[in-house]
């Protein structure tokens, strides 16, 4: 393997538009140190790598379930990947520069006969969608007439010398996955008794071409993805999870804590939720190819649905009865304002009996308003038993939607 143009095709992505960042629980060949060539702080925030089942939990955000090498671990990783770049850009304030993510998971040549074949999975995520690459590798020499000749020790070289080819070539492909999405120059390969369906080939060696899998649905409203199945709304017992809406435009990291911290305080499942009319303002909608792009921040990570109305508080208690709701203490504010309810102070308390009786709990998180902080303790409520419908939620979000959009340039 030509070391000389891997580092030259890597350094076309130094002082270019795209953050990368590497998450991976198998084969380790290379691709880490082939990234850190001089002046990767431009643009490489990282690699994360992990073979301990309760490390790589952490590392995506949900359990392992099932096998370790397969297509689903490597979209979660590069899911998790690209959310934690997302988080990363924002801070350094580059909220602006696109970002690719890569997962991968590999079976390899090992010190014992198994039965499972060699093989890897490649996910590369950006903004535009995830795209996977499925890597079939030969494999190790089995215990067979000619190498029972063989002594333990020269077998098991047999066998690493094989794993390092292999870790290689599965840290080339992610490699070309990565210059493939830069549109950069990849690196020319070889890799004899290697097949995967997204090589094309030109004169004596192969490139790589990722194929998008994340097709949208034809119909978005009123299922909830991300959950078993994608059940209809009204199929779903809401008595076992947490609402919270927003606009989500974009979503970042001050979203995902307070969904974070809302899970453990109450155990309860955070779904997200957006609606297409605006509550206020009724001849405001989103149109649905925006909706669809939003929805898309959520794919392989985290429940989304998405509602034609509901836009506001009382009408989300009524279509998720059970719900809680996870909202800040400004839009506690709107929600209980007398001046948008055609009775007033009336009109509120019927809604808040009314969310009472369907077991809606609205759990409130602190906002920074200018210099000041916003907490439910600064928020009158009306008149009436109904403190316990409302929980304080201590955190603070400290970042905006508006200020992500500031940093795009949008």
């Amino acid at each position: 393997m030509n070391q000389q143009d891997i580092a030259q095709a890597v350094r076309q992505l130094v002082g270019g538009s795209h953050r990368v960042i590497v998450c991976a629980t198998g084969s380790n060949g290379g691709i880490d140190k082939w990234l850190t060539v001089p002046g990767a702080s431009s643009f490489y925030d990282g690699y994360n790598f992990t073979y301990n089942r309760n490390m790589t939990t952490e590392l995506i955000g949900q359990e392992v379930d099932g096998s370790f090498v397969s297509p689903e671990m490597a979209i979660q990783l590069a899911a998790a990947g690209y959310e934690r770049a997302c988080k990363y850009a924002v801070l350094d304030g580059q909220a602006g520069r696109p970002i690719i993510a890569v997962g991968v998971t590999s079976s390899l040549p090992s010190d014992y006969d198994k039965r499972s074949p060699n093989q890897a999975y490649i996910c590369a995520r950006t903004a535009k969608g995830f795209f996977l690459v499925h890597l079939q590798l030969p494999k190790e020499p089995r215990q067979d007439e000619a190498l029972k000749r063989m002594s333990l020790s020269e077998l098991q070289a047999i066998r690493d010398e094989m794993r390092e080819e292999q870790s290689q070539i599965v840290d080339l492909v992610a490699l070309n996955t990565i210059l493939k999405l830069a549109d950069a120059e990849q690196v020319a390969m070889e890799a004899a008794g290697t097949r995967c369906e997204q090589f094309y080939g030109f004169p004596g060696s192969m490139a790589v071409e990722p194929q998008r899998i994340d097709a949208d649905p034809e119909d978005i409203f009123d299922q909830v993805f991300g959950l078993d199945q994608d059940p209809v709304i009204d199929r779903v017992n809401w008595s076992d999870y947490v609402l919270f809406p927003g606009s989500f435009n974009p979503l970042h990291y001050g979203h995902l804590a307070m969904a974070g911290w809302m899970e453990y305080r109450t155990q309860r499942k955070v779904v997200f939720q957006i609606s297409q009319h605006h509550p206020v303002k009724v001849e405001l909608a989103f149109k649905e190819d925006l909706l669809r792009r939003r929805m898309r921040q959520f794919r392989y990570r985290h429940p989304v649905v998405v509602t034609r109305h509901e836009g506001l508080y009382f009408d989300k208690s009524k279509r998720f009865p059970g719900a809680h709701m996870l909202l800040g203490a400004d839009a506690l504010m709107h929600m209980l304002n007398p001046e948008f309810y055609p009775e007033g102070v009336v009109s509120i308390v019927k809604e808040l009996e009314g969310c009472r009786q369907r077991g809606t709990v609205f759990w409130v998180v602190d906002r920074q308003v200018g210099d000041d902080l916003l907490t439910l303790d600064n928020i009158v409520l009306p008149p009436g038993p109904f403190d316990d419908l409302f929980q304080h939620l201590s955190a603070v979000n400290t970042i905006s939607s508006s200020e992500i959009r500031a940093q795009q340039g949008r």
